[in-house]
């Protein structure tokens, strides 16, 4: 997974738009178990998200980081957040 992160972040500092490089990036930092990097990636990434439907799906992934990483506080308004895109997908 080392190498394939450094593949894809050289793709996207070369080409910052660049979805699939930014997604395949996020993947390979969240299966070497870095959470806090890949919770920054999709912030970032939900801006250049090709349609809504996959937006959605990346907010909901960074809630469940979020839960999984951050403090009581911040779960608490993961929780809340992801209660609230949950209830829209419905």
């Amino acid at each position: 997974y080392s190498q394939a992160a450094l593949e894809f972040e050289r793709c996207w500092q070369e080409n910052p738009a660049a979805y699939p490089a930014a997604y395949n990036l996020m993947l390979t930092r969240l299966c070497q178990g870095q959470t806090q990097p890949c919770l920054d990636l999709l912030h970032r990434l939900a801006d250049l998200a090709p349609d809504l439907g996959e937006r959605r799906f990346l907010m909901l992934l960074r809630a469940l980081l979020s839960i999984i990483h951050g403090s009581n506080q911040e779960r608490l308004v993961a929780v809340d957040q992801g209660a609230l895109h949950l209830r829209r997908l419905m």
